[in-house]
């Protein structure tokens, strides 16, 4: 009988560990899951009265939020909140053609962005991508355009609480111009790293030869083609020499395809407008808007299609109109060796710096 009692208590604990086992193997993978969720920053779905958007703990204690604004021009934007906000403006990051705004966030190398480097800096920072571009969806190819990104662009800047200080890169130099004249209540400043002029003073690109959907274009002495029919994807070539830069020093070779990877196609006639093809360029309708606004064009010793001379007729354009303008060429304060990508090239906190040091001094 004794015996037949201790079969069935061993049976009994037997039953029980079999089921009790995963329950506390289950409790502590999710202890364990609590801790990765605090440790790596694992996004989560929050609700707000904008909609859905998620949270993102970051390393620094910052509260990273991403959001859609929807509509024909259709925007997904990501705010980085510091603990202590303790500047009077935000700052909007504007990445240019063939980019995501998850340029502003992180380098090849895997070091922190400019989005951080200002938020550690006490400003709100909004990283948007462009209408039909990375994040913000699909739009169809024939309805991307300068005044589509803009409008895009422009329900971003007037949703913010208070001044806004944009920065553009490139090809989004226009738009910041356009997006100045068009919200010069909110605009406070403007910052072109290696900008695209704006249509008043662009040249008008020499079309070589052309079709009903194609053309070859001159553009600074080289050809571009260009297909109004599909987006312009950016070759080995185009990324070496225009993005990275042939003579560039600075540029984090080693990771030059973690580079590669993050790079996007460009929707024909943004490219189109690039190269003011027949004066399609955006424009500034009215500078006496700009009045109010202070500018900064910033250029590297080494960017392919940014010379010294041609974005300093910028800045010139700008005074001769009555605007508050500066220029800052890298060289003549000691940096050289700038391709095009200074956002992510290994000096990009000495160029973050120059930028910081003029929006407190401007």
């Amino acid at each position: 009988m004794i015996a037949v009692v201790e079969k069935n208590w061993k049976k009994l604990i037997s039953l029980i560990v079999i089921i009790v086992a995963p329950i506390v193997l289950c409790a502590a993978t999710n202890v364990l899951s609590q801790t990765e969720v605090s440790e790596f920053s694992q996004p989560k779905e929050l609700k707000s009265e904008s909609g859905t958007f998620w949270y993102h703990p970051h390393k620094h204690g910052m509260k990273e939020q991403s959001f859609y604004l929807v509509g024909e021009s259709k925007i997904y934007y990501e705010k980085i909140t510091p603990d202590i906000i303790k500047q009077d403006e935000s700052i909007v990051l504007i990445h240019g053609g063939a980019h995501t705004g998850s340029c502003y966030k992180t380098t090849p190398d895997g070091r922190d962005g400019w989005a951080y480097y200002f938020a550690e800096k006490g400003f709100e920072v909004f990283i948007p991508d462009w209408p039909g571009s990375g994040r913000s969806g699909y739009v169809p190819l024939e309805k991307i355009n300068g005044k589509l990104v803009v409008d895009g662009l422009l329900k971003l800047v007037e949703k913010i609480d208070g001044k806004v200080i944009l920065v553009t890169h490139s090809m989004s130099g226009p738009y910041g111009w356009k997006l100045a004249e068009l919200s010069n209540n909110k605009v406070v400043k403007v910052i072109g790293v290696a900008p695209g002029p704006m249509g008043n003073i662009q040249k008008i690109s020499e079309i070589i030869k052309e079709s009903d959907k194609e053309l070859t274009i001159n553009f600074l002495g080289r050809e571009f083609n260009i297909s109004l029919d599909n987006p312009f994807v950016c070759s080995e070539d185009f990324v070496n020499r225009k993005l990275i830069g042939e003579n560039s020093k600075f540029f984090p070779r080693n990771y030059t395809k973690n580079y590669f990877s993050s790079i996007q196609t460009i929707a024909p006639y943004l490219f189109y407008e690039r190269f003011n093809t027949k004066g399609s360029q955006l424009r500034i309708d009215d500078i006496s808007k700009l009045k109010t606004i202070k500018f900064l064009v910033l250029t590297g010793t080494d960017d392919l299609d940014h010379p010294r001379e041609l974005d300093e007729q910028i800045v010139t354009f700008l005074k001769d109109n009555g605007v508050n303008a500066d220029f800052i060429y890298l060289g003549d304060i000691g940096i050289v060796g700038n391709g095009h990508m200074y956002m992510l090239e290994k000096n990009s906190t000495q160029i973050a710096d120059v930028i910081y040091d003029w929006v407190l001094n401007n």
